[in-house]
């Protein structure tokens, strides 16, 4: 087994702590191993899925080859990283007004 450090938000923590606290982890390191297996296997079958494939295949390679064809459909790094910005305000202000 090896030993590593994580920083957790506050919400994680409180939210593991809860876990642990209804028992379904006898401790942190249960929990963290558990649900980090659990992670990762859930995206195993997601990416082996057929609706996952259908986009991948559907979707997502053709905007590709269009934004290939014709690079001025595309945002800047910048522009991405704005709209992020804004969707994650939005989410906090939502989440504080819940």
């Amino acid at each position: 087994m090896r030993q590593i450090t994580v920083t957790l938000s506050d919400e994680a923590a409180q939210a593991l702590d809860q876990a642990i606290a209804d028992g379904q982890f006898s401790s942190p390191d249960e929990a963290v191993n558990l649900s980090i297996l659990d992670a990762f296997a859930d995206t195993d079958q997601i990416v082996r899925s057929a609706e996952f494939l259908h986009f991948l295949n559907e979707v997502a390679i053709p905007a590709g080859e269009r934004l290939k064809s014709d690079p001025s459909r595309g945002l800047s790094i910048e522009e991405v990283r704005s709209r992020f910005a804004q969707k994650r305000r939005k989410r906090e202000r939502e989440h504080q007004a819940a």
